[in-house]
């Protein structure tokens, strides 16, 4: 197909500025971005590691190995990656959010509301962080911090009407006693 071509033509231009600067932290990850869009995710993690040998605190670098880590079901690798980009980048949501998602994952919804509630403050107009966060609070059923976690979300997202059911739902199920 036409976008696998592009993806393949995207990997062999992040080669070639790598064979210029081998050591250069942006074109190694992109050409472990391009690898990871094309599939090619043995390759992926094999720049990303060598990425983080020569640039250990390199978030970018960190957070995409875990979230590839995570992905191909390696919890270990993938919690490991997660914690160091979370430290290296703090401020990047979707490090905090895949690591929401792999406790989640492993059945630790105390850890998981933790990572979550980072994704979702770091990252407020993205609305899969503030669901995510209720999912796992209603899963702890934790209904009111659920219906304030929905309110800050229908702050960022005021017209989103799966969001506003959700409210309606979480409501409706605190005024049965559910």
């Amino acid at each position: 197909t036409a976008q696998a071509e592009t993806q393949l033509q995207a990997v062999d231009t992040w080669r070639q500025a790598l064979a210029f600067a081998p050591e250069n932290a942006e074109y190694l990850r992109g050409l472990g971005l391009a690898y990871s869009e094309a599939g090619q995710l043995d390759e992926a993690i094999g720049v990303f590691e060598q990425a983080i040998r020569i640039h250990p605190s390199d978030g970018i670098a960190l957070g995409n190995l875990g979230a590839i880590y995570l992905r191909q079901n390696q919890v270990e690798e993938a919690e490991d990656m997660l914690k160091r980009a979370t430290a290296a980048d703090p401020q990047r949501a979707e490090w905090w959010g895949n690591l929401g998602l792999l406790y989640t994952q492993s059945g630790d919804l105390e850890k998981a509301e933790q990572a979550m509630r980072q994704a979702a403050l770091r990252g407020p107009t993205d609305l899969r962080w503030h669901l995510h966060l209720i999912e796992i609070l209603l899963r702890r059923q934790e209904a009111e911090q659920a219906i304030e976690a929905a309110v800050i979300a229908l702050q960022h997202h005021p017209q989103n009407a799966i969001l506003t059911k959700l409210v309606q739902d979480i409501l409706h199920r605190a005024q049965k006693g559910e």
